[in-house]
C-alpha cells in the first residue's frame, strides 16, 4: 500500500482490479488492513476486488489489461506471469530472480521501494497502448489451447498405452 500512497498523491493511479480470495491463512486481517489503508489514503475508489472469478474471466482481465501487476517478493513460479506472457500483456514486476527468468522484457522494480514502483507505474502510464483484441477473440484462443492441450495429451496418452514395458 505504501507503493500506491505516493502515486496516489501525484494523482495518476490507474484502477486497480483485484482477483481472489480476500483471506491469506497466514496473515487473516491482511485484506481488510489494505483496504482500510487505501481508505484512510482516499486510494479506496481505485480499487475494484472482484472476488473469486471464473478461470476464462481471469483470462479475459488479464488480456485486456494494460499492465499486470506483481509485486511479489517470492515467487515459486507464477501462472499469472505466463498468462500475461501468453496473452501479450506488458508486465510490472517485482525484481526478484524468478520474475526475471521468466520475463525479462518486464519493467522491474525494485520489491522493497515505493518510489521504484511509483516510477515505472508513471512510466508504464506515459507508454502509448498497445493494441489489443476483443475479450470474446482472446476467450476464443483460450479454449483453442485448451482444446489443443486436450488433444496432445490424449494423444500422449495413447501412444503410452501402445508402448509395452
Amino acid at each position: 500500500m505504501k507503493h500506491l500512497e505516493q502515486i496516489g498523491a501525484l494523482g495518476s493511479l490507474p484502477p486497480i482490479i483485484l482477483t481472489g480470495r480476500t483471506t491469506d491463512p497466514r496473515d487473516p486481517t491482511l485484506f481488510k488492513r489494505m483496504m482500510e489503508l487505501a481508505e484512510a489514503h482516499r486510494l479506496g475508489s481505485h480499487f475494484r476486488h472482484l472476488g473469486l472469478i471464473p478461470y476464462d474471466d481471469v483470462v479475459a482481465l488479464i488480456g485486456a489489461a494494460d499492465y499486470l501487476l506483481n509485486p511479489s517478493h517470492f515467487e515459486g513460479w507464477s501462472t499469472t506471469v505466463e498468462e500475461a506472457k501468453s496473452l501479450g500483456t506488458p508486465m510490472l514486476l517485482s525484481d526478484i530472480p524468478l520474475h526475471r527468468e521468466q520475463a525479462p522484457g518486464s519493467l522491474f522494480f525494485a520489491p522493497d521501494s515505493a518510489e521504484a514502483l511509483a516510477q515505472r507505474l508513471l512510466e508504464a502510464g506515459q507508454r502509448p497502448r498497445l493494441a489489443r483484441d476483443s475479450v470474446s477473440v482472446l476467450q476464443g484462443r483460450q479454449q483453442m489451447r485448451r482444446r489443443d492441450y486436450a488433444a496432445a495429451l490424449l494423444a500422449l496418452f495413447e501412444n503410452a498405452r501402445g508402448v509395452t514395458p
